[in-house]
Formats: structure tokens, C-alpha cells, sequence
């Protein structure tokens, strides 16, 4: 898109936000944009942009994130099982218009990689929305919905960024374009039927647990903190399975109960004895646990946390606040000797 460098203002000079940025880089298109083309269009130098923004690459994920912010991902409109299909196939519905409408962005959002923190947040609050709908686990909405959003976004990128570049006449290009979107639907429908089958008969084993994800070692993800006795029961029970694999790894707690919220005595009592029991086995593949904490002002509650827990768990404990902290934490734990 053509932008055309607005005249400078006498006065006060233009305030540079965040959100002027991406409207600006929106309104240009993620393939088309340039330092100079988004300065022209906010009325500013580009030395002046360059003071918010270190890179150009940096620009392109600031707008990407600003742009899958403001997506209206659909919400689950009933709260049954049978209903996860019909909800499945508005989303994607949603995904391919998404696509469609902002070409370049799926390589920001195709890899959790590429994710900023914002934007994973916003995963994880949909996959937490539609486990809870549908009445399936965190891990089982993670997987389903990863596994038709990642194919769906691949192929309807593909599809939408060839259209109109196909060498067939102007006549029959509309006609090969409708049949090719035509196809993609279809093609996802069916994924989203094979992908619910896999679910029902429990094939895919990173949902067979209902709080460890250990297909990622040496992340073990704990999806989260287990408090009633039958999700002690099922957390010892997912540990057990762990230890069979004879695999260092570390437990990742992902969500945390509220300061407030009562555990059960005698499923504590039963972790202890657990951990008793298995103690060796435990300390010599577990090399640590990281609690993971969105709100900074809980840090120093968290923090206090740790001695009692390392005291019973006997490995040591950290706390992170970002993905990227998590990260670094598992790394130095899985290296220190």
C-alpha cells in the first residue's frame, strides 16, 4: 500500500504510543512496511520512530502482535461435548478470514516461538475458555486446538497468498479461486473430525493426564496446582508414569490456587508420603520446579514460598513471571550439576 508523507504541524509534536505505531502499520500492511513508510504515515521522522522501535523486525512483531490482539476470537456458544464440533468449525471459520484479511502474518503466529508474551497469554486464556466449556482438560483443548489453528493458518495462507497470481486467464480466475477456497474448507472439516476422533478414543498420549504434560521433556508442564484429594490422586498417579521414563526433567507449574484457596490436609499428607517413598527416584531425574507467576505484586508471597517447598520436595524451586524467565530457569536447573 502507497502511503504519502503527511506535512509537518507547527505546535506541539505528534506523542509517539505503542498503538500509534501499529495503527499506522496496520493501515500499511504487514509485507508493505518500512521505517520511512510508517513515519510518513504517523507525520514523524523515522529517527524519531527509531527511538521506540530498534529494528525493523521489531516494527513487524509490534504490529503483528497489535494485529492477532485485536482478533475477536469466537467464544464457545453451548457446553456440551457434542457441541465442540460445530464450535471448531466457527473458529477456524475464523482463523481462514483472519488469515485472509491480514496477509504476512501467519509466520508471527504459526510458531509459539514467534509468539510474544501478550499473544500466548491470549492462547492460554482460549484454551482455558474452551476446556472449561467443553469439559475437557487444558492439555486436550492445547493439543485440539493447536493441531486445527497450526494446519488451518498453513493452508489458508498458502491458498490466499497464491490467489491471483495463478497463470490462468482473468476469466477464470475467480471461478479457480472460489474452488480453492471451497477445498480448504472442506480439507479443515475433515481435520477437525479426525482431530476430535483422536480425542474420544484417546490416542494422543500428551492428553491421557489430566495435570502432566511430559511430551516436551525436560519441560514437565503441571497445567495446574493439584488441591482436592482426586487431583493429588491423579497428579501422583501422572509422577508415577514419569518416573518410569528414567528422564531428568522439570516441573513447570503452570497456574498457581488463589492465596486463599484450601487445599486438602490429607492429600498433602499423601504427597509427603509419596515423595518419601520415591525420594531417590525423584531427586535424581527432577532437578527442580518453576512456578510461574503472571502478577508481579504475588513475587514476594511466592518467593517466601519456596524454602517450605524445597524442604519437602528437596529439589530447588524458582519463580517466573515470563515465558522466557521459565525458560532460562529450566536451562540453568537442567545444567547445574
Amino acid at each position: 500500500m502507497r502511503t504519502t508523507k503527511r506535512p509537518a504541524t507547527r505546535g506541539r509534536p505528534r506523542t509517539i504510543t505503542h498503538k500509534r505505531i501499529a495503527d499506522a502499520g496496520i493501515e500499511i500492511g504487514l509485507p508493505n512496511i518500512t521505517f520511512v513508510g510508517v513515519a510518513a504515515a504517523m507525520g514523524i521522522s523515522h529517527m524519531a520512530l527509531y527511538k521506540h522501535v530498534p529494528s525493523l523486525e521489531k516494527l513487524k512483531h509490534l504490529v503483528a502482535e497489535e494485529i492477532f490482539c485485536r482478533w475477536q476470537i469466537p467464544q464457545a456458544q453451548g457446553s456440551t461435548r457434542g457441541g465442540l464440533k460445530e464450535y471448531l468449525i466457527v473458529f477456524t471459520t475464523s482463523v481462514r478470514e483472519f488469515v485472509k484479511a491480514n496477509p504476512g502474518l501467519t509466520p508471527y503466529v504459526i510458531r509459539r516461538l514467534a509468539a510474544t508474551q501478550p499473544m500466548l497469554a491470549k492462547i492460554d486464556g482460549h484454551q482455558r475458555h474452551i476446556a472449561d466449556a467443553y469439559g475437557i482438560s487444558k492439555e486436550q483443548a492445547r493439543w485440539l486446538l493447536a493441531t486445527v489453528t497450526f494446519h488451518c493458518l498453513a493452508v489458508a495462507d498458502t491458498v490466499y497468498s497464491v490467489a491471483g497470481q495463478e497463470p490462468i486467464v482473468q476469466a477464470d480466475r475467480a471461478a479457480e479461486e472460489a474452488e480453492m477456497e471451497e477445498e480448504l474448507i472442506q480439507g479443515v472439516h475433515a481435520l477437525i473430525v479426525g482431530a476430535l476422533a483422536m480425542l474420544e478414543e484417546g490416542t494422543r498420549s500428551a492428553c491421557s493426564t489430566q495435570f502432566l504434560d511430559s511430551s516436551a521433556l525436560p519441560v514437565a508442564r503441571v497445567h495446574e496446582f493439584p488441591s482436592s484429594a482426586a487431583q493429588i490422586d491423579q497428579w501422583l498417579a501422572d509422577m508415577e508414569t514419569l518416573m518410569l521414563a528414567e528422564k531428568d526433567f522439570v516441573l513447570v507449574y503452570e497456574r498457581l490456587p488463589a492465596p486463599d484457596e484450601q487445599g486438602d490436609p490429607d492429600g498433602r499428607k499423601k504427597t509427603v508420603l509419596w515423595l518419601k517413598a520415591h525420594r531417590n527416584a525423584f531427586s535424581t531425574h527432577c532437578r527442580g520446579m518453576v512456578l510461574m507467576c503472571e502478577d508481579t505484586s504475588a513475587v514476594p508471597a511466592l518467593q517466601a514460598m519456596l524454602a517450605p517447598l524445597e524442604k519437602v520436595y528437596r529439589v530447588p524451586a524458582r519463580v517466573a513471571c515470563t515465558t522466557d524467565e521459565a525458560r532460562a530457569h529450566v536451562k540453568h536447573l537442567m545444567a547445574a550439576t
